[in-house]
């Protein structure tokens, strides 16, 4: 039986997109849990997962008296860090991660809608995930107005870009935060990319001019992200291995 990944869909509008096929096809079972439609999020790790993602969402991270789920979700993360255990948050996800360990999320004063370039720090050579990307600047889409802000010092800056200085980083050895989104499909990105969107207002960008940034570079947006997951496919596998053996 293949392991299994919980993934946890904070918003119907932040699916988890390409990464579910790129982790079947890596050989793991993805299952969805929709909070939004009333389903229980875990306040630890059931047994029966070898990896977990929480995705993005609408939300604030800090929202947890109008969507009660945050606070479930923040204590899964607190476990995962201390258990070092196999997590990948994205956007709303990774600013949840970081408040998990008193980090906060906080209004960004310039915020980020399409295209953006993050530069993966020169020091993550050795990174599990990023290291074969390091000191590189990639594309990847990007699309949020709350940014993190204080993380402890004993975690590692991954990617940065000058609107956003934490863009990705990492807690332990398997615990990871990225704000960006590498999973997603430029249908979703059109789904984003509404006349009302409050951050493409804000940056005064048309939502045509968004779906082309991305759409024009899908195919460099694939090859980029998609062997970060699997990468993060290959650690579960093996932790889940190492585990097996322990018992």
């Amino acid at each position: 039986m293949n392991p299994r990944v919980l993934v946890i869909e904070n918003d119907p509008i932040a699916p988890l997109d390409l990464v579910e096929q790129w982790l079947t096809e890596a050989g793991l079972t993805v299952d969805i849990i929709k909070p939004h439609l009333g389903q229980l999020v875990p306040g630890a790790i059931p047994a029966a997962y070898a990896g977990l993602i929480a995705l993005g969402g609408t939300m604030g991270a800090h929202d947890d008296e109008e969507f009660d789920w945050l606070t479930p979700e923040r204590a899964l993360m607190k476990d995962a860090i201390a258990q070092d255990f196999p997590f990948i948050g994205i956007c709303l996800g990774a600013q949840i991660l970081a408040t998990a360990v008193d980090g906060q999320s906080v209004r960004t004063p310039k915020p980020e809608a399409g295209l953006v370039q993050v530069q993966i720090s020169s020091e993550v050579s050795d990174d599990q995930l990023f290291g074969e990307l390091a000191g590189q600047k990639l594309p990847v889409t990007g699309w949020h107005q709350d940014y993190i802000v204080n993380l402890p010092d004993d975690a590692v800056l991954i990617a940065s870009t000058p609107e956003c200085p934490v863009h990705a980083f990492r807690m332990g050895k398997n615990v990871y935060g990225m704000q960006f989104h590498p999973e997603v499909t430029t249908q979703t990105v059109e789904d984003w990319a509404t006349p009302k969107d409050s951050v493409l207002k804000k940056l005064g960008k048309t939502p045509q001019q968004a779906v082309a940034e991305v759409q024009a570079v899908q195919p460099e947006l694939i090859e980029t992200w998609r062997p970060v997951f699997q990468r993060w496919a290959k650690l579960v596998l093996d932790t889940h291995a190492e585990e097996i053996r322990a018992n």
